[in-house]
């Protein structure tokens, strides 16, 4: 059993989870209202403190002139613009639910989210698919395309502010989906909020950071990390609605940005690109990765780039509003594992198979239970049931190891979990040796059906640019390096493995 702080006896860590944990979320307190909160990435507009207060009570106020009741959904159909927190605030005090969507989805995949909201707020791409589908109204941040234009909402009068309550739900978000078909995760203010805290107070950022807002908003990490902890903590934020190389390192460099969350294969390009060592970058001081596992050999490469930035791998789920475990802006985390244990949280590594705690040292599935886990899966009570214990214990479906200094280690994802020969093997133990060859950019491992075996490992491979590989050579390369039965059989080249925006893989779409 793991507790954070690890003095604490499980009794007294539970209590003190429960008590501890702030029941919503606010900005920070005293507030300098001249001090920039925003700065739009593609127009360098800055919006200070006084005037996003502004905004949120205005579009409070065009909401509650609306109709817009506790419980009513606000779907955002948006990438990170600048306007996106005061949406999510002004939501928030009319007590109702916030939806984040992902740009890049289809009005089929969030068809169902856009008809159940009373409000939908988009951009002009979108608008046809939004107008089309959507039973509520759609606002549009933009001229000349349909719906309600963001100019009417923001000359609304401010309205009453209603107090949500701290179990009312804040927030669904769709889990990634790397397994299955997405889920609604159900976050409660009191989720949010205690998340947002333990992070600030295990990774313990400095008072003046500027966090570059690169991982989507639609997506756990970009929403809690980029978006509610440095308002939570009067920082400013940068923001990127759309990836591109140039740009990155354009609003890195110009904006003097402190700190900011990639997934692996943007960790991979700040550590390799020939770009990145023609650019000021010496602002960065902490990059948090997160969304996939990070290789070491990644991680080490990136340190030795900027060395005076801290490189720290975490680990959450959807289910826990990001939060399990963080480095530290000071140290980053150890390479090869996510960091420690966030504060107020219970851990423990459970034998799948027995349900009985491992003995230390050894790999077990992960259960974590804290102020942070979610409430449960929206309108399935069978999804919530399989994953959420009666006392509160979430699955987390990873295993995992403990180390002698307490970090944290995920070792491989249990539904991934082949079975060779009786042996299990774990995919993502094998992509991380594979993605530390000089000639591989990218790399998953699936099984096939085998007679004898029952499975065997097959890597899908994509060759880093101008690399030349070949199949049996990168195979005896590895081979040396794991046990017999985890070798792959074969390698399979391609172009590019399918990923979701904030880079973890999507393993129900790769074929062997």
């Amino acid at each position: 059993m793991l507790t954070a702080p690890a003095d604490r006896s499980l009794a007294a860590a539970a209590a003190a989870a429960a008590a501890a944990a702030p029941p919503r979320f606010t900005l920070a307190p005293d507030l300098d209202p001249a001090r920039i909160a925003i700065v739009d990435g593609p127009t360098g507009a800055r919006t200070s403190y006084a005037e996003l207060g502004d905004r949120i009570a205005r579009i409070a106020g065009w909401l509650e002139a609306a109709g817009v009741a506790p419980g009513d959904r606000i779907a955002l159909w948006l990438p990170n613009v600048a306007l996106y927190p005061a949406l999510c605030l002004a939501a928030w005090r009319r007590r109702a639910i916030i939806v984040p969507l992902g740009p890049l989805a289809t009005a089929r995949e969030v068809g169902g989210a856009l008809a159940d909201a009373a409000v939908v707020v988009t951009i002009p791409p979108l608008a046809e698919a939004a107008l089309a589908t959507a039973r509520g109204r759609v606002v549009v941040l933009g001229q000349g395309a349909g719906g309600i234009d963001l100019a009417e909402v923001l000359a609304a009068a401010p309205g009453a502010a209603l107090e949500p309550r701290a179990d009312d739900v804040a927030a669904r978000f769709a889990s990634s989906g790397t397994t299955g078909l997405p889920k609604q995760v159900e976050l409660t203010h009191r989720n949010l909020a205690a998340a947002c805290a333990q992070v600030i107070r295990a990774a313990r950022p400095g008072p003046d950071e500027v966090t570059l807002a690169l991982a989507p908003y639609c997506h756990i990490l970009g929403f809690v990390v980029e978006l509610l902890l440095p308002l939570a903590r009067g920082h400013t934020i940068v923001t990127m609605p759309r990836f591109d190389p140039d740009e990155l390192l354009r609003l890195l460099e110009q904006h003097r940005v402190t700190n900011v969350a990639v997934p692996p294969p943007l960790a991979s390009m700040l550590a390799h690109h020939p770009a990145v060592a023609a650019r000021d970058l010496g602002a960065l001081r902490f990059i948090a990765v997160g969304g996939a596992p990070l290789p070491p050999a990644v991680q080490r490469a990136l340190a030795a780039r900027l060395p005076g930035c801290a490189i720290a791998q975490g680990y959450g789920l959807t289910e826990t509003c990001a939060a399990i475990s963080v480095g530290t802006f000071a140290a980053g985390s150890p390479p090869g594992t996510v960091g420690w244990l966030v504060p107020d949280t219970e851990a423990r590594l459970v034998d799948p198979e027995t349900g009985a705690e491992v003995a230390p040292g050894a790999t077990g599935e992960l259960w974590v239970r804290g102020p942070q886990v979610m409430r449960g899966y929206a309108d399935d009570p069978e999804a919530t049931a399989a994953v959420l214990t009666a006392d509160g214990w979430l699955r987390t479906g990873d295993l995992a190891r403990l180390g002698s200094d307490g970090t944290l280690e995920i070792v491989g994802r249990l539904k991934e979990v082949m079975k060779v020969n009786g042996f299990q093997v774990a995919p993502a133990e094998l992509e991380q040796l594979l993605v530390a060859h000089p000639g591989v950019a990218d790399a998953a491992v699936v099984p096939r059906a085998d007679e004898r075996a029952g499975e065997v490992p097959v890597a899908l491979v994509v060759p880093r640019p101008g690399a030349t590989l070949d199949e049996g050579a990168l195979l005896d390369w590895l081979a040396p390096q794991v046990a017999p039965y985890k070798r792959p059989v074969a390698a399979r080249f391609i172009a590019a493995l399918p990923r979701t925006p904030s880079g973890k893989l999507l393993r129900r779409a790769l074929v062997s």
